[in-house]
């Protein structure tokens, strides 16, 4: 809805009534990240979910599998997210390989690379704590999903003027969508009716054409030549700061669900360390300059991450 170049974790979704029915709600709107409306969507439309196939590894996709997964994913999730993180610092690998790079920023991807490699084994570590005992045998098969008749238009359109309210007119909720504060002014945010919406996202959903270009999975970057240009080196550091967004959202999904379940509070203390950590990571591989052949000592360079150490601190 906004541009096929943002990333569903950047999107934001929110509602509100047009002014000549406002007062009949209570002036109210509302809205948030849009992976909880897409949840709730797809089983509106589509009915109760299959049962989920491999983890991805695409640490985005990950998310949103996460974030709508049970009590039971949790395990899993961190430690396939241990197991992908060294895949997706390679992405770093190949950006060094380009010589023009300021002396602090190779040196900053450099420890970046050691400080990733170091939070995997934190979480792969942490992982363990998340496990859950075995369900009754009765509850081990999972849901199949009972899928019913493709939606009309005006299924989809009712469907997203619910997120409102089920008394409204869809005609009367103006959805937006807006890119997340950390995207910059890359982005434009959207604004139309439902109505409008519902269109389109069903003729995305059920059109003849709906091939999309599918980003490419962190362990592709392997296949790369030994020296890629600065534009695909600096699109490595984009997505590679995208990816960490991911990771970080995952830690603190992790987190929550550490003190629902009353885990250990050191459990939940070091996940939100590593969160904490990870984002860190996540904006300073986004403040890199791209690489230049000239000018490069004028050019700011990110503050240099802390490579995390398991010794304890001096005293």
């Amino acid at each position: 809805m906004i541009t096929p170049d943002i990333a569903i974790r950047d999107v934001l979704i929110g509602y509100r009534s047009r002014p000549r029915v406002a007062s009949r709600f209570g002036y109210r709107s509302g809205g948030g990240s849009i992976h909880h409306y897409l949840t709730t969507l797809h089983a509106r439309l589509y009915g109760p979910a299959a049962a989920p196939g491999p983890l991805p590894s695409d640490l985005d996709e990950l998310r949103l599998w996460a974030l709508t997964a049970g009590e039971h994913a949790q395990e899993a999730v961190l430690a396939h997210l241990a197991t992908q993180l060294p895949r997706v610092a390679q992405l770093l690998q190949h950006a060094r390989t380009e010589p023009s790079w300021p002396g602090p920023d190779h040196a900053w991807m450099r420890d970046a690379d050691g400080a990733l490699r170091h939070l995997a084994d934190q979480i792969h570590h942490l992982s363990p704590a998340f496990a859950l005992p075995p369900a009754p045998t009765a509850r081990t098969a999972p849901p199949t999903a009972v899928l019913g008749p493709d939606p009309a238009p005006q299924d989809v359109t009712r469907a997203l003027a619910d997120f409102f309210s089920p008394d409204v007119a869809p005609d009367d909720v103006l959805l937006n969508f807006r890119p997340h504060p950390r995207t910059g002014e890359r982005f434009t945010a959207r604004e139309a009716p439902a109505t409008a919406f519902g269109s389109l996202l069903h003729a995305r959903l059920h059109g003849p054409d709906t091939a999309a270009s599918a980003q490419q999975a962190p362990s592709e970057g392997q296949n790369r030549p030994p020296r890629a240009t600065a534009a695909q080196q600096t699109a490595a550091l984009v997505r590679l700061s995208g990816q960490l967004h991911s990771a970080g959202d995952i830690l603190t999904w992790a987190q929550h669900w550490s003190h629902w379940r009353q885990l250990p509070r050191g459990v939940h203390a070091q996940l939100g360390r590593t969160a904490t950590t990870v984002r860190e990571l996540a904006n300073g591989t986004g403040q890199i300059p791209a690489p230049t052949h000239h000018a490069l000592a004028a050019q700011p360079t990110v503050v240099p991450p802390v490579v995390l150490s398991p010794a304890a601190p001096r005293r």
